[in-house]
């Protein structure tokens, strides 16, 4: 091991893994029927936005929690670990009903989601650091994205003709991601950064909050951008769960639902792309 600090080259297994990670630990079946398979299972719409808007005030609390988690045990086991929590919440949705069971799923995949957020992505980066390639970064990251976006494109085709006889199986479909994310991540080579002390790790860390906070606080256009971001992410977050019931009164086939989820994705491809 010592060897391989000395001569990164052994990280460019990171570099022929990571397409195929971002491409496939996340298979996302059930998306184009995920409403339909709520409202079957018990869910009013009141229910919906509750269940989502636990989910993410999770996310927000286990942001800066889980980065610390990913920094002081390194960022492949940040994914490994991702990934066993979203293969239990998965597992848990495929298996369960009702507001509680989809609850307890739900923070699951909270806590999966957060180890995984920004893992696999400084990963990638640090070993191209390491490999004195860095300035591959942006295109890499491009087309891997573009790439994931694809296999979105496809899982919500299939999933949407799946759903169309089984909606409990096209939950239970989505298993398959972090099935195989779990596996890859395990075939990462973590990289060998710079070591400190653990507690003086850890104060680092709270000393950046801090900081960026003051930051946000002292600069006015900041906080405008902050306040434009919510707008639009968070409209664009409860539109998602509307577009099911409006394509069903609408008369759309279930089976349909996929290809229209399926071009929002390839057309977010392409844009991610370019």
């Amino acid at each position: 091991m010592a060897s391989d600090k000395q001569n990164p080259s052994y990280l460019e297994r990171n570099l022929s893994i990571y397409p195929w990670y971002t491409r496939l630990c996340f298979t996302p079946f059930m998306v184009p029927i995920i409403v339909l398979f709520w409202e079957k299972n018990g869910l009013n719409t009141f229910d919906i936005y509750l269940l989502q808007g636990i989910f993410a005030i999770a996310i927000v609390l286990l942001e800066v929690p889980t980065g610390m988690v990913a920094d002081l045990m390194g960022k492949r086991k940040s994914l490994i670990f991702g990934n066993l929590f979203n293969l239990a919440g998965c597992t848990l949705y495929a298996c369960s009903s009702g507001f509680a069971l989809f609850l307890s799923a739900e923070l699951l995949l909270a806590v999966g989601m957060s180890l995984l957020s920004g893992a696999s992505a400084a990963l990638l980066y640090d070993s191209l650091k390491q490999l004195g390639r860095e300035s591959e970064y942006a295109a890499r990251e491009g087309l891997a994205t573009s790439h994931q976006l694809i296999s979105f494109a496809i899982c919500a085709l299939v999933g949407g003709l799946v759903g169309s006889y089984s909606l409990r199986l096209a939950m239970a479909m989505s298993i398959l991601g972090p099935l195989l994310g779990t596996f890859l991540a395990t075939r990462f080579r973590e990289v060998h950064m710079v070591e400190g002390e653990v507690g003086s790790l850890a104060s680092r860390y709270w000393t950046l909050v801090s900081d960026s906070k003051k930051f946000v606080l002292k600069h006015r256009l900041v906080r405008w951008f902050f306040l434009f971001f919510a707008i639009i992410s968070g409209s664009a977050t409860w539109m998602l769960w509307l577009y099911q019931p409006y394509m069903q009164a609408c008369g759309l086939p279930i089976w349909a639902f996929g290809m229209v989820f399926a071009l929002f994705n390839l057309y977010a491809a392409f844009i991610s792309r370019r």
